[in-house]
């Protein structure tokens, strides 16, 4: 029996995708709650100038009351920074479980690697934070660039914080799960790809989901004519190809070529929407222009219905259009990288029946 790739929170059944787009279902929403940032990475997606009113913790329980009635399930908390830096994160964690919606957080880690924040935040140290986690409806990814990536996060003594996190995660027991409840979000800089193929190794071989990010082209990556931090397309394609090839030699299923090389596909085109910190609705986080209104002031499912004429080019697709209209994902990635890994599972196979 074949493993399977990806988290707990993240991976949609197709008889859940199928349905949803059927009946024109919102089954996840990406969103970035209010908070600070104790690093300052030189790719940030989330870095902007944008101001203005921040939602409130009523504001997302009133998002999440209209979650429950689309039949939503999960609920992605990104952050627009450190999300466990905001206060009021738990009391968000537990609404959305209470409405029956799972939770997956994107963390640099900074809370539960270093006590003295954790308790400055939430009042008890970072191993009593993630065991209140473990008790919740709740999975994690975790940054991991390099090694050491202090540099990357332009911040002294990060990876130490952030390794002390993942050691107290693992020993906690996220990744003994099936599916895990951890994963690891490297993204994928001409910085780190000599550490790349490694890392996502020793991912899967801890049963760790490595969920590796092309840069997004939003934020500090938007201006492409001045962003120097891209590998090549020779480099990406041979980083997927490779990934993939670990993968099947670990006993994971392979399922199609996506745009998180060695992952999943992505179903937030076809079934989500992204808010962001201000409660602007975007089709995905991908995107930082066309907003489809505010949770602020419209119904959610006003928008979700608003949102269709604009995501229908894209619900038959695992592609992201945004990396591929900048070219960071480049023409014809998907087909290449398929034949080539198809190719080596059929060589797997003949091997196995010599």
């Amino acid at each position: 029996m074949k493993k399977q790739l990806g988290m707990k929170g993240v991976v949609f059944t197709e008889k859940q995708l199928n349905e949803a787009i059927e009946n024109k279902q919102l089954l996840n929403i990406q969103l970035a709650i209010p908070c600070g940032c104790l690093c300052d990475c030189v790719y940030c997606y989330q870095a902007s100038s944008k101001t203005g009113s921040q939602i409130t913790l009523k504001d997302v329980k009133r998002m999440i009351d209209q979650m429950k009635k689309l039949g939503s399930i999960y609920l992605q908390i990104l952050g627009h920074g450190e999300p466990l830096l905001n206060k009021d994160f738990f009391d968000i964690v537990r609404y959305a479980n209470h409405n029956g919606i799972y939770v997956s957080l994107f963390t640099c880690g900074d809370v539960l690697g270093d006590d003295n924040i954790a308790m400055k935040i939430h009042g008890i140290d970072g191993l009593e934070v993630i065991q209140r986690l473990k008790k919740m409806d709740i999975s994690l990814f975790i940054k991991y660039e390099l090694k050491n990536q202090d540099h990357i996060a332009q911040r002294q003594g990060y990876s130490a914080i952030r390794d002390r996190a993942l050691e107290r995660l693992i020993a906690a027991g996220f990744n003994s799960t099936t599916p895990t409840r951890l994963g690891i979000t490297p993204v994928i800089l001409n910085l780190n790809i000599h550490e790349l193929r490694e890392i996502y190794r020793w991912a899967l071989s801890n049963n760790i989901y490595p969920h590796l990010c092309v840069l997004i082209p939003t934020g500090k990556a938007k201006d492409v004519s001045t962003r120097n931090l891209d590998i090549s397309h020779e480099e990406l394609i041979s980083l997927t190809i490779d990934n993939y090839k670990e993968a099947i030699d670990q006993g994971y299923q392979y399922t199609g070529s996506t745009p998180f090389p060695g992952g999943v596909s992505c179903e937030y085109l076809r079934i989500g929407l992204y808010v962001d910190e201000f409660g602007d609705v975007f089709l995905c986080s991908g995107r930082d222009t066309g907003s489809l209104g505010n949770i602020k002031h419209d119904k959610l499912g006003e928008i979700w219905e608003k949102s269709f004429d604009e995501r229908r080019p894209f619900i038959h697709g695992h592609g992201c259009p945004w990396k591929e209209q900048v070219n960071t994902i480049p023409p014809h990635f998907y087909e290449v990288v398929d034949k080539a890994v198809k190719e080596y599972i059929t060589l797997c196979e003949t091997k196995e029946n010599i």
